[in-house]
């Protein structure tokens, strides 16, 4: 559910060839307290069940998103750090996280990122619970199924939502020690779920 916060909050809408994103401010307070208790208690309840990875886990923004360059504008930069500062005020049991969006809107090709390094004792719950908690925000995912996790291991989903008449394809993975999410904007998961493993390989780190 925690995840949903990013995703409930956040409106993209195009037109004129550029983009602007913006936190929907009526939406977030109907749902902040509700769902900053669920971020606690989901991650409060995780962690206290989870025996500690057998690796350090940590979670990063890369300096390029398999080939994709920080976004530049500003609206979107203050989100990203919003996102962070935000999740990490309300779920201390978290170590780190991490947000930003990479890419060009112009071009549609925009990514929106969101990890977090925390102890998980079910992890593929804990990823069930990411989707579901979206419909609270608004934002239902549709079609999500499992694909593959990669070298890193944990469970990993996909599925399909729209925002403002925008596709996205929403991919989510979870392990022992972090959540995360990757949002493709203007992108279907056919179009997207191969470059999972590789976006996550640049994002979670292992020691």
């Amino acid at each position: 559910m925690w995840i949903a916060i990013i995703v409930g909050v956040l409106v993209v809408c195009c037109g004129g060839g550029g983009i602007a994103a913006y936190v929907v401010y009526d939406k977030a307070q109907d749902t902040a307290s509700q769902l900053e208790d669920d971020l606690n208690n989901i991650i409060a309840s995780a962690s206290a069940q989870a025996n500690p990875p057998a690796a350090k886990i940590t979670v990063v923004a890369p300096a390029t998103l398999a080939g994709r360059k920080p976004v530049t504008d500003a609206e979107l930069k203050t989100l990203a750090e919003t996102m962070k500062s935000g999740f990490q005020a309300a779920v201390p049991a978290a170590s780190n996280a991490v947000a930003g969006f990479y890419g060009d809107a112009a071009k549609k090709d925009l990514v929106m990122i969101f990890a977090a390094s925390a102890r998980m004792g079910d992890p593929e719950k804990e990823l069930d619970d990411a989707f579901k908690g979206m419909a609270t925000s608004g934002l239902t995912a549709t079609g999500i199924a499992e694909v593959p996790a990669g070298p890193l291991g944990g469970t990993a989903k996909c599925g399909s939502a729209t925002a403002e008449g925008v596709p996205m394809a929403i991919c989510a993975w979870a392990d022992s020690g972090s959540l995360g999410m990757v949002v493709w904007y203007f992108k279907t998961v056919g179009e997207v779920k191969a470059e999972l493993i590789e976006v996550r390989g640049q994002i979670e780190q292992k020691s």
